[in-house]
């Protein structure tokens, strides 16, 4: 059982140890974002979603203009 678990241990840390690496890589670069796409949504209460692309990790995703009123 204590072999089982220190296993387990070492593959966590092994797992923690190439996401640092992994996100030390992904900052070392420039980020892009893009905002595109606009469509309205909604009957009565209308929104609209925007396509937010993010380069160089390629993710895609919709959000609406709610979600970046912070960035004032």
């Amino acid at each position: 059982l204590a072999d089982a678990a220190t296993r387990v241990e070492g593959g966590a840390g092994d797992f923690w140890t190439k996401h640092r690496l992994w996100e030390q890589a992904v900052l070392a670069e420039d980020m892009e974002i893009t905002v595109r796409d606009p469509e309205t949504s909604g009957g009565f209460r209308k929104y609209t979603t925007y396509r937010i692309v993010t380069a160089p990790l390629g993710t895609i995703v919709r959000r609406r203009f709610s979600d970046f009123l912070w960035l004032r």
